[in-house]
């Protein structure tokens, strides 16, 4: 299969993963180790989330419609979670491109206090979201991206990378 329709056929993917996403109120942990434990994590609006956050802490992943799950346990554990979410059963992450994996998936982006990381642009309602934590001074805005040469060797490869894996439903 060529590389151009890969990536289409990703590209719908990634369409019906965000609305999954769109339609996920909870998010029960479902990676390291976590799997049996049934610790779940709410899906909060921003408001919902300033008004139950503890002060100077904000760690969180933010999902591609602004709503934000705290990243409890981890941002790893969170995003792979997701990611499971997605896939309906235990996504095989490659060895190597596993981190890229998760923020391409899930369109989510990891964000600290100080820093925020995620696969490409962020949508709208994600600038919004940051936006208004930042005039609230919860976070400072510094988000970063992976380079335009990254994302298209990354689509290139990823072919590759995803054989053996389990396919998104």
């Amino acid at each position: 299969m060529g590389c151009n329709l890969l990536q289409h056929l990703w590209s719908i993917s990634r369409i019906m993963n965000k609305k999954k996403l769109n339609e996920l109120n909870s998010l029960k942990i479902t990676s390291g180790g976590y799997e049996g434990m049934d610790y779940i994590v709410p899906v909060l609006t921003v408001e919902e989330y300033l008004a139950k956050k503890e002060p100077f802490y904000s760690e969180f992943i933010l999902l591609p419609d602004g709503r934000i799950i705290e990243a409890k346990p981890s941002h790893a554990y969170v995003l792979e979670s997701l990611v499971n979410h997605l896939n309906e059963e235990k996504f095989d992450f490659s060895p190597t491109w596993y981190i890229e994996e998760r923020f391409y998936h899930t369109g989510a982006v990891a964000c600290w206090l100080e820093s925020q990381s995620g696969f490409e642009e962020l949508t709208e309602a994600q600038e919004e979201t940051l936006r208004i934590l930042e005039e609230k001074e919860e976070i400072k805005l510094n988000y970063s991206h992976y380079s335009r040469e990254k994302i298209n060797y990354f689509f290139s490869i990823m072919g590759n990378i995803t054989r053996g894996s389990a396919c998104f439903c």
